[in-house]
């Protein structure tokens, strides 16, 4: 469970790190607070 936990967090930091020059830091870091956010009302 660790791992996949880890893996996410690797794959969402790589995603984000190419797509925060075209979406700029303020969008970037509300979006990712969003999908945290999201996640947490999602879980039961």
């Amino acid at each position: 469970m660790l791992l996949g936990y880890g893996a996410m967090g690797f794959v969402g930091n790589a995603l984000l790190s190419r797509h925060i020059e075209r979406e700029g830091a303020s969008r970037a870091v509300f979006m990712a607070l969003m999908s945290i956010a999201i996640g947490m009302l999602l879980t039961p």
